[in-house]
């Protein structure tokens, strides 16, 4: 990571926290390379449907879980947006958004947390996110997409996807 070493240092202890916590929780994750602002670990639940929790320097004492919908969806921003919009409609508790980034563009499902919840009550993150009934919600969201003729490819768990999934999570 780069920047002021203390902010880094704190980063990755909050990281490896979150690497303790997750572990408590019996789930299949993996630690991912850092990055330039961030760090965090990959968390499989099928195939297909995985999710990355981060900290970041901008996040200060917080976390977010960043579930990849699909992936290089087809950049018309009006059709994106609509399809989302549609899903957020539904479930407004887990809004699907679009990541733009220059070179693709992805849709994202992101919630951030204190750590502190997470410290003080590791069920309630278990059952608000990280459990495998979410992946119901994913699939969903993959629906709408495909409803709208979006396009694009499903995250997989795979080194490749799990470190853009980290890379978008951070920015």
């Amino acid at each position: 990571m780069d920047g002021n070493p203390h902010e880094t240092n704190t980063v990755r202890q909050r990281v490896a926290e979150l690497g303790e916590m997750i572990g408590k929780l019996g789930l299949q994750y993996s630690p991912l390379p850092e990055h330039s602002v961030g760090a965090g670990h990959a968390i499989a639940f099928r195939e297909d449907v995985a999710c990355v929790a981060s900290c970041s320097m901008y996040l200060g004492d917080q976390f977010s879980i960043t579930w990849g919908i699909n992936r290089d969806v087809d950049q018309d921003r009006l059709k994106v947006l609509d399809a989302c919009n549609r899903h957020n409609q539904d479930h407004p508790a887990y809004p699907m958004q679009l990541h733009d980034a220059i070179a693709s563009w992805d849709t994202l499902l992101v919630l951030v947390f204190p750590l502190q919840l997470f410290r003080a009550e590791p069920d309630f993150i278990q059952a608000w996110q990280l459990n495998p009934g979410f992946c119901d919600f994913v699939d969903q969201a993959r629906e709408t997409l495909n409803e709208a003729g979006v396009g694009g490819t499903p995250y997989q768990w795979n080194p490749d996807d799990m470190n853009r999934l980290l890379s978008r999570s951070l920015i």
